[in-house]
Parts: structure tokens; C-alpha cells; sequence
């Protein structure tokens, strides 16, 4: 019987999702939405900026939010603001999805066809005029044209947009307007950071708008930047951002999500439940799961272990997988794709061979090789020097002191390389440029900080410089001494 159940949450493990890269075109599948805890205030309707790392969600929760069945499922499932989600009243629409124009938004062409004297937060009340105002009389229909007619008529563009705004709250409803995918709204970084910031003094101008709201998902070296926020009372809108995070807790919930949703996985997980005597609660029209799978940590783990194993080696020593993934998937801010960690199980599923469990340390282990070759990957399609940074230190012996990085990257040129190679794309790259007269340090350090910024590297207190494991271990960077307790406690470990 036990083997039994082994075989099916091995065969349900191997089915899991691939969960690629989600496109703003496509309308997610109401029926397979999981939903984390901590993401009901990302989609409420008030809150103007959601930020969120690869991976982490933007781009799949901006598609649920315009497909009107997907949003009353999310308005069902969560409780608080997000509930206005469920309103037939609601309309929700994107001023930009993506480079192409998708989903009827603006594209990057339509963006470059306007002249560059014109500001950027024109630019976008104009998107936002157009799109409460589809057929409005008299305006030009090119989009080039209707933007310069918007620049040189600003005080009629304001009107309509408080007009629009009137007649929605008088008729009792809502237009949420989305912007995503913010990184392909031009070729180059410079510009993608004017249009931003335009589109974030948008946001702040419209707060005072009852029924016209403004959502943006943005990535964290974007809204980390301070130059972008560099415009009266901006703190407003940054202050009030909310990130997209998964804890262990909400990976684990995700995963126990997607067992349950087949049927050889369901029945094996009833029968190790019931083994365990973990109550199975009788209504799951809200999470879908039972609800200890989703929220209580020690349910999780003892129910994991039943088809992983208790230990990841010979005993305790070598930790125990339920804690021992998350910890090595992490990136310097702790985070954690959702992406990553299902490849890890399902690559385990693949590689596993041992009767006694569904999946093992040893397929465990091998995952994780795989999920950071994966990961860098990932990383270096929206920052291509990630690369060049992190070959000169393979061998390197993490953590390490900042002085013995920089060492390096001069001995190897790297800072020359990077910006020779990577300058004027459209990714971030915001070192403290070296001229001739300029010590290399100044940018090699910037380059460190940069590092940080994105999660590549983690900077301790003590002063020291780590490489967490998703990104250390296919660069080839060697590891001394073990996760610390603060990195323990703030990924939610179990210690009991």
C-alpha cells in the first residue's frame, strides 16, 4: 500500500507545471490560480505599485486582474479590499502589457512615435484619456497626434479626465488601468526610466480619483532607484508599494496545490493525511486544499517528509529537505521563485529511483544543480552582464571581503567589458562610469552594490560579501561556513 502511494505522488510530481514565463496575452486558467496569503493586498484595486522579482508573479496577476472571470474568482478567494475585485462593475483594462501592444495597449512603437520634447506624464494621461474615451469627437485617431494634442491642450485633458472620473462614480463604477512589463517600454535604460518616472507622477496626480485607478508592477532595480523617485511628494507612491513574495509557507501551499489537483496525487495525499491523523476540513470551495496544507508549517513538513525523507544525507546533519530547499534557492533578499522551487521537486520526480519515498536527497540535490544553471540563465535575459561579473570569481571562497571582489574584477577588466559591451541596453546598469582620471574602484563598487540590489549578492553585517547558492553554485564560487539564523528565521524555518 505504501509503495502505492509513493508511485502516485511521483507520478503527480512529475506532472507538475512547468510554470513558464507568463505573457500578458494570455488569460490564466481561473481554476488553476493558487492563492498566496500575502498577495491580497498586491491586487487591490487601491494600491498604485506592485513589486515584485522575476518569477515572482507581476506579469500572471496582471493578466487574472483584465480577465473578468479570473478577477471574480480572486475577489471569492480573498478577503479585505480585494474583494471588490468580484464587482461587475469594475473594468479593467492595460495602458501598456508589453513591447507589442498587447491586450490593446499602447506599444513600443506607438511610444516612440512621440515627439521627444513632449513629457512623459502627458504621455500617459493621454493612454489614460483614450482609453475612458475611445470615441470622443474631434480628436485625432493616430496615436502620435492625439498625444501632441494632449501636450498643447492640458487644461482639456485634465477636464476630461475628472469628467470621466465623475461619471464612473456617479454610475457606481470603477476603471482600473494596468501597466506591466515596464522594461520594454524603450530599447534603452535611460529612456525606460523617463517614461517610469512620468508614469509614476501619473499614479500620484490620480490618487484623488475615485473611480480611475492606476496599477503598476514593477521590478525591484526599478523601484529601488532612487533617482526615479526624485519628484515632489513621490514617497507617496513608493511608501505605499506592496511586494509580491512567496514564503516557504506559500511554496509548499503551491505545491501540495498542484498534488491535490490530480487524482492519483489527492488520493496518496488523503492517505498519508489520515497515516498522520491531520483533519481534513470539510468545505475547500475557498483554498481548494485543506487548510493546514496551506498554512500551518509543521503540517507541511510532517507531510513532506512522508514522501521526501526525513533527512538530506545519512542524518539530521545534513538538514531536513522541508527546510534545507528554501535555504538554498534563495536569493540575497531571500526570495524565492515559485518557478525555481517546483522545477526542483519535479526534476527530482524525474531522477528518482528510490522505492521507499516519491522523490530523495540525492534527486533534491541534482534539482537544485539544475535550478541554478536555470536561474542564472533567467537572470542574465534581463541583466546580460550578470555574467561577465560573476566569471572572474569562480573559485572564489564566499562570504568574502568587498576588497578581494573588486581585486578581481580589476585583474579581469571587467568593469571596461561590461560597459563596452552592455551600455545603452535596456537593462540596468547604473555604475559610476570610469573616465580617465577616476579610480576603477568607484566602479567596481557600484557594480557590487548593483549586484545587491538584484539579489546576486548578499551583504551581511559583518561586512562581508555572499554569494547565495541559486547563483554560487553554477558560477563556480566555493562556500565556507553555513546559513546563518538570520537567514533561517526570516525564511520561516521550522525548528521543531
Amino acid at each position: 500500500m505504501m509503495l502505492d502511494i509513493q508511485t502516485a505522488l511521483r507520478g503527480a510530481l512529475r506532472d507538475l507545471p512547468i510554470l513558464a514565463a507568463h505573457g500578458t496575452g494570455m488569460s490564466p486558467d481561473a481554476s488553476s490560480i493558487y492563492f498566496p496569503e500575502g498577495h491580497a493586498d498586491a491586487l487591490d484595486p487601491e494600491v498604485a505599485l506592485v513589486i515584485g522579482n522575476r518569477g515572482m508573479g507581476k506579469s500572471f496577476w496582471a493578466s487574472a486582474l483584465a480577465d473578468p472571470r479570473s478577477r471574480r474568482v480572486i475577489g471569492s478567494a480573498y478577503m479585505g479590499r480585494a474583494r471588490a475585485l468580484r464587482s461587475k462593475n469594475l473594468n479593467v483594462h492595460f495602458g501598456f502589457a508589453d513591447a507589442e501592444g498587447a491586450n490593446g495597449s499602447v506599444s513600443r512603437i506607438q511610444l516612440e512615435s512621440v515627439p521627444p520634447n513632449i513629457p512623459a506624464d502627458v504621455i500617459w494621461r493621454a493612454i489614460v484619456v483614450r482609453i475612458l474615451n475611445p470615441n470622443e469627437a474631434g480628436l485625432p485617431k493616430k496615436f502620435s497626434q492625439y498625444v501632441e494634442w494632449a501636450s498643447e491642450n492640458l487644461e482639456e485633458l485634465q477636464s476630461m479626465l475628472r469628467s470621466a472620473d465623475r461619471q464612473l462614480f456617479e454610475e457606481g463604477r470603477q476603471t482600473l488601468v494596468l501597466f506591466d512589463q515596464l522594461e520594454q517600454l524603450a530599447d534603452d535604460w535611460p529612456r525606460i526610466q523617463t517614461l517610469t518616472q512620468g508614469l509614476l507622477k501619473t499614479a500620484l496626480a490620480m490618487r484623488s480619483y475615485r473611480s480611475v485607478k492606476i496599477k503598476i508592477f514593477m521590478r525591484p532595480d526599478q523601484s529601488e532607484n532612487r533617482d526615479l523617485f526624485r519628484f515632489p511628494d513621490a514617497a507617496k507612491i513608493s511608501g505605499s508599494g506592496v511586494r509580491l513574495r512567496w514564503r516557504p509557507l506559500d511554496l509548499y501551499g503551491l505545491l501540495y496545490f498542484h498534488i491535490w489537483r490530480d487524482e492519483g496525487g489527492c488520493d496518496a495525499l488523503q492517505s498519508l493525511m489520515q497515516q498522520l491523523s491531520l483533519r481534513i476540513n470539510e468545505n475547500l470551495e475557498a483554498e481548494r486544499i485543506p487548510t493546514m496544507l496551506a498554512y500551518d508549517e509543521v503540517a507541511q513538513r510532517k507531510l513532506f517528509e512522508q514522501f521526501a525523507g526525513q533527512f538530506m544525507g545519512a542524518n539530521a546533519k545534513r538538514g531536513r529537505p522541508y527546510t534545507w530547499i528554501p535555504v538554498h534557492l534563495a536569493d540575497g533578499r531571500l526570495e524565492i521563485s515559485p518557478r525555481t522551487f517546483l522545477r526542483v521537486i519535479k526534476t527530482a520526480a524525474d531522477l528518482g529511483n528510490n522505492r521507499r519515498t516519491a522523490i530523495d536527497y540525492l534527486g533534491i540535490q541534482q534539482g537544485v544543480r539544475q535550478a541554478s544553471e536555470n536561474r542564472l540563465t533567467e537572470l542574465s535575459e534581463d541583466y546580460p552582464w550578470v555574467q561577465e561579473a560573476l566569471a572572474p570569481l569562480s573559485g572564489l571562497l564566499v562570504p568574502a571581503d568587498p576588497d578581494e571582489i573588486v581585486g578581481r574584477w580589476i585583474g579581469s577588466d571587467v568593469i571596461p567589458r561590461i560597459l563596452d559591451r552592455y551600455s545603452g541596453m535596456s537593462a540596468p546598469l547604473d555604475l559610476a562610469l570610469s573616465t580617465g582620471d577616476q579610480e576603477p574602484e568607484i566602479a567596481c563598487y557600484s557594480l557590487l552594490n548593483l549586484l545587491s540590489e538584484i539579489g546576486v549578492f548578499e551583504e551581511r553585517i559583518n561586512g562581508k560579501v555572499n554569494v547565495p547558492d541559486i547563483f554560487r553554485v553554477n558560477a563556480g564560487i566555493r562556500r565556507r561556513g553555513g546559513i546563518t539564523p538570520e537567514q533561517r528565521r526570516l525564511l520561516g524555518r521550522v525548528t521543531n
